[in-house]
């Protein structure tokens, strides 16, 4: 869990400068909760892998890479 918030954190505070608190925030949130399922996925569900980790963290990059590149969020 605490591993989760860090990486949510520290992916908010990448961006923080240039989109302002609110739109941080939701990326806290959002990548907070992808790094709790990488977690969960990992540990509980793949005996350890960080095969399914690395499933979602490209999964989550495809979709904020379409976000940004059609400024869905603006």
């Amino acid at each position: 869990m605490a591993q989760s918030i860090l990486f949510g954190l520290l992916h908010g505070a990448m961006f923080f400068s240039l989109i302002g608190i609110v739109k941080a925030a939701l990326i806290v949130a959002f990548t907070g909760l992808i790094a709790w399922c990488m977690g969960y996925a990992d540990e509980r569900r793949a005996d350890g892998s960080i095969l399914p980790g690395w499933i979602i963290h490209g999964t989550a990059n495809l979709f904020s890479a379409a976000v940004s590149m059609f400024c869905i969020m603006d």
